[in-house]
């Protein structure tokens, strides 16, 4: 899973940055806080506060990058959960494990980085008075969901054991 999803986290996390670089010089001193789902303000907040929240998200969203796939090689593997662990938590597996885990990481972290720039700017828009309408909204949460469905599926292959490497590998 990681061949495009380091590049692509780092390209989208750019994006993310370049986003919220540009909303600090152009948007009002007024900015919503927070938007109802089908894209009505319901709280208001400085520009200030916005992008304060913004940074905290964007560091967030470096935990979740880089800062979780160097975790995982200092973590112990009794906290790490992943699909067959009686393969992957073997000494002679548990570095496969933590590169294919850290690869889905990168990737999952490319779809978080994508939902929230739609996000923030949303946010922006309805800022400068251009608000997301609805149905943006409702295709931008099922995409990210069936996304994030997808990604699932794609982690628990990624983490099934080579065909015929362990007596509870499963048939492929």
């Amino acid at each position: 899973m990681e061949p495009l999803g380091r590049p692509l986290y780092w390209v989208t996390f750019a994006g993310y940055a370049a986003l919220i670089a540009w909303q600090a010089g152009n948007l009002p001193e007024r900015v919503p806080a927070h938007l109802t789902f089908g894209g009505t303000v319901d709280r208001w907040s400085s520009l200030t506060e916005h992008l304060v929240m913004a940074t905290v998200v964007g560091a967030l969203m470096l935990l979740l990058g880089p800062g979780l796939a160097i975790a995982l090689r200092r973590l112990p593997r009794s906290v790490v959960n992943l699909p067959h662990p009686e393969y992957w938590k073997r000494d002679e597996h548990w570095p496969e494990a933590l590169a294919r885990i850290a690869g889905a990481m990168w990737s999952f972290g490319v779809l978080l980085n994508l939902f929230l720039i739609f996000a923030m700017g949303s946010v922006g828009e309805t800022a400068l008075g251009r608000p997301t309408p609805d149905w943006q909204w409702a295709a931008a949460l099922a995409l990210y969901l069936a996304a994030t469905a997808a990604w699932v599926v794609g982690l628990y292959r990624t983490m099934r054991p080579p065909a015929g490497s362990w007596p509870s590998a499963p048939p492929r």
